[in-house]
């Protein structure tokens, strides 16, 4: 009977800071016609309170980093091809 080692290795992620310009820039960009998503919230009152909610937001994405993840799926798509 043979025993092996199997090397344990684990990837770390690191994930910059949402800053306030690139929420309102990604609030701007929202289509007004979009239906609300899985929250809820219509994205016309996303827009129409963005100056009261926006370091609220800035704040809950950068205190739970694992939410800008789609923001890297996005850079990573442009680098790869299927």
């Amino acid at each position: 009977m043979f025993m092996t080692q199997v090397q344990r290795r684990t990837a770390t992620v690191f994930v910059a800071s949402v800053t306030e310009k690139e929420m309102e820039r990604v609030i701007k960009s929202l289509n007004k016609k979009a239906s609300a998503g899985c929250d809820d919230v219509p994205v016309l009152v996303l827009k129409q309170c963005m100056d009261y909610i926006m370091k609220p937001l800035v704040n809950i994405c950068n205190i739970f980093p694992i939410w800008n993840f789609s923001r890297a799926d996005e850079d990573s798509k442009d680098k790869t091809s299927l």
